[in-house]
């Protein structure tokens, strides 16, 4: 009897496992259709935006579309602010629908699942469904999940349900293979381009660091380092989520300084050059003589004179001296003899623009030494970066 009892009760449990499990997947079944028609639609969505199709009885709304998706994938998802990307994804007629059904199938998976077992062993049953799922999502897609995804940090994101979107994809391992620095090209970038990338990324589009030292930098009234930014959707995308670029993503940040550091040292050597030569010259100029014109009289430079010239470099810019003719007494012996107003104008605002960084590398004693301390900075800024963007990652 006891046997027969045991037998019942085994057979009972297999046969409500097996009522459990085909009742799961008879639902996920149905939750999948779903998810694959939208995803479809989502698309349908971006090649429409990608390819520029044009019907001439929708033009209009062909180029609205093509314009929503351009701006996602090529100004937004690069933008130093992931609000234009939220702003944008957030209650979509499309992507929001298709999002929603992605949710809502995982979490059944989750909440739902037939198997009872151990934690572990469970997770990678369930990954049995999840996977296929992740598989089967086109790459740029999944970098639209992603960056929805990080829309954790409100109050009306929280309650909606985002933080635990999040951690679903997490539990999931949902973009072990996505590729979030090329959406439409997720093949062409080998192991050994990574880093590169990701620092020309920061380096060149994002910051134009050394088009902003070498250029941008001879228009400012004080020197101050071009800033290296860090923040945009595809950057907190690749150190939020694990995927296949994120610890090189993480070196790369680590090592970008080093790669910058001697662009900055040898331009720094210059600023430096340029502010002694022009302290130089206007130490020596109360000794200069000046004449209004080539045949006005020779006066000896005042200090009313001087003090105007270091006015107008600090902003008035009223230069009533520019076009003054500026004589250098012979026993200092310079190569250049003459200066007009506005060359002399001209070493006033290298004093004002290098003064402090002149002081900075002073207190350095030596570019190596500069450079150290610049590089410790860039270490303390990228410390606070890590900091700030932990509030976009529920794990």
């Amino acid at each position: 009897m006891e046997a027969s009892e045991l037998s019942a009760k085994a057979t009972l449990k297999e046969t409500q496992d097996f009522n459990r499990r085909s009742s799961f997947e008879n639902r996920f079944a149905l939750l999948l259709a779903q998810h694959d028609h939208y995803h479809h639609q989502v698309c349908d969505y971006i090649d429409m935006g990608r390819n520029n199709v044009v019907n001439k009885d929708d033009d209009a709304f062909n180029y609205k579309v093509r314009k929503e998706v351009v701006e996602f994938f090529k100004t937004d998802y690069f933008a130093e602010s992931l609000q234009p990307c939220l702003d944008f994804l957030t209650g979509h007629e499309i992507i929001s629908r298709y999002m929603r059904t992605l949710y809502h199938l995982l979490k059944f998976v989750h909440n739902e699942f037939y198997f009872k077992g151990g934690e572990l062993e469970c997770l990678e049953r369930m990954k049995g469904y999840t996977s296929p799922i992740r598989s089967s999502i086109r790459n740029d897609v999944l970098c639209m999940i992603a960056v929805n995804a990080l829309n954790v940090d409100k109050d009306n994101a929280k309650n909606s349900g985002y933080p635990r979107y999040q951690r679903l994809l997490h539990l999931f391992d949902f973009f072990e293979h996505a590729v979030f620095f090329s959406p439409f090209e997720p093949n062409i970038f080998g192991d050994d381009d990574f880093e590169k990338k990701v620092q020309d990324l920061i380096v060149d589009k994002k910051s134009k660091y050394i088009h902003n030292i070498v250029n941008v930098n001879n228009k400012v009234k004080i020197f101050k380092e071009p800033d290296l930014r860090f923040f945009s959707p595809v950057i907190i995308c690749l150190l939020t989520y694990d995927n296949p670029m994120k610890t090189t993503t993480e070196i790369a940040l680590s090592n970008l300084y080093g790669r910058v550091s001697n662009t900055f040292g040898r331009q720094v050597s210059e600023f430096i050059n340029l502010y002694t030569k022009s302290v130089t010259i206007i130490n020596d100029i109360r000794e200069w003589n000046y004449q209004e014109s080539t045949d006005g009289d020779i006066l000896n430079v005042t200090p009313e004179i001087i003090a105007q010239f270091r006015m107008d470099s600090e902003g008035k810019r009223r230069k009533p001296f520019k076009d003054y003719r500026f004589i250098a007494p012979e026993y200092l012996n310079l190569s250049d003899k003459y200066l007009d107003g506005e060359s002399l104008h001209y070493h006033f605002e290298m004093v004002l623009r290098y003064e402090s960084l002149y002081k900075e590398y002073q207190e350095c004693g030596d570019i190596d030494r500069f450079i150290e301390s610049r590089t410790q900075g860039y270490k303390a800024h990228l410390k606070d970066f890590y900091s700030q963007i932990k509030i976009y990652c529920t794990l």
